[in-house]
């Protein structure tokens, strides 16, 4: 058999009569054969949702503060690929992004003793070629410790020493340390950023003293210390 491309379809079919002398006979008979044909059903394309923002940056704040170099870390923000650290440049006015980092951290390096500095940092994630920030944390605002300085002791009579140390350019105050024998140092005195010597009286026959000083600068109500001054020893 065949069949035409308009669907119609040839068969010829070849008979034979019972016993052995019967003739052959060929018939052909014409079959127009429908067949149903569902066009392929396409599925609707799906609409590509939007990637949403993350959520602001939460708990930034310092992990330590050295003369020139600050260290931060906030709340890491689930689902991200990073983390945008900004700081406001003064001279400018503007913030500038600083680091790209994937961990919830950073260290600030290369910094001026006893400066203060803004930080802000927000999250983002990536849609192919595109980078989707959230919004920024609130500012954080802190400061590099001052440089060490050095503490000068002298007796000045019975019972009486003068302190006298270097004034160091931005520190915004001094705290004096005091200890005898093997007991734990003690705050005495508290001086202001313009302060740089004073008298300690009261002092006993006998016993060894020893003095130590810090620096500090305050930002946002908070102290940043330097670190303490070598000890300065006199006996009476």
């Amino acid at each position: 058999h065949t069949v035409a491309k308009n669907g119609v379809m040839k068969i010829q079919v070849t008979a034979k009569a019972e016993g052995t002398d019967a003739a052959e006979v060929t018939k052909t008979a014409v079959v127009t054969v429908t067949k149903e044909i569902k066009e392929a059903e396409t599925e609707p394309e799906t609409e590509k949702k939007p990637v949403p923002k993350p959520a602001a940056v939460t708990g930034l704040k310092t992990v330590s503060n050295k003369t020139k170099s600050i260290q931060l870390s906030w709340n890491a923000v689930s689902g991200v690929q990073g983390y945008l650290v900004s700081r406001y440049d003064t001279k400018t006015k503007t913030w500038k992004d600083i680091a790209d980092v994937t961990a919830a951290g950073c260290t600030d390096a290369g910094l001026k003793a006893a400066a203060e500095y803004q930080y802000r940092v927000r999250a983002y994630v990536k849609d192919e070629n595109t980078r989707i920030e959230g919004p920024s944390s609130e500012i954080l605002r802190t400061a590099t410790a001052p440089v060490k300085t050095t503490l000068k002791v002298k007796k000045l009579g019975k019972g009486k020493v003068k302190l006298s140390w270097n004034r160091k350019a931005n520190a915004d105050g001094f705290e004096i340390f005091m200890k005898t024998g093997k007991k734990a140092y003690k705050r005495i005195l508290s001086k202001g950023k313009k302060v740089t010597s004073c008298n300690k009286s009261g002092l006993k026959k006998g016993i060894t003293y020893q003095f130590r000083l810090r620096s500090y600068k305050k930002v946002a109500g908070k102290k940043i210390y330097s670190e303490y001054s070598k000890a300065g020893k006199v006996k009476f």
